[in-house]
């Protein structure tokens, strides 16, 4: 079961206003590298399906062959971040695939859920989905 509110928020009543994704979304799933200044080499493109409510946590499947693990567990959230506590996460060792793990910041508008998860100021993993029912 997910909760929607573990994360810290300046707001009392922000778990009974937070708009929570819930539905199948259907996307992508990218790496985008940071070259210079104003270039950036976009990698890893996956087609990822999100399986997402309060209920059931969440559920990653669609193209995990090769970049992109299928993975379960999970979430909380507030207005500007969530969190994802994948539990196909290996507890050691290196990752062979990338894993909807951790915290990311994100926009939901009913219909559009894009994430991201910025490491220093070259890498940017990003998930960009579009409700699909």
């Amino acid at each position: 079961m997910a909760l929607s509110s573990c994360l810290k928020s300046n707001d009392d009543n922000a778990a009974s206003q937070l708009t929570v994704p819930s539905g199948t979304f259907g996307g992508q799933f990218y790496v985008v590298h940071r070259k210079s200044s104003t270039t950036f080499d976009t990698t890893n493109r996956t087609n990822l399906i999100l399986t997402i409510s309060k209920a059931d946590g969440y559920k990653i499947t669609g193209d995990t062959s090769v970049n992109h693990a299928g993975s379960y567990g999970d979430f909380s959230m507030n207005y500007s971040q969530i969190q994802f506590l994948d539990q196909t996460m290996p507890k050691s060792g290196t990752l062979t695939k990338a894993h909807l793990s951790g915290i990311y910041n994100y926009t939901y508008d009913g219909t559009k859920f894009f994430m991201y998860n910025t490491t220093g100021d070259t890498v940017s993993v990003q998930y960009n989905f579009k409700r699909t029912n």
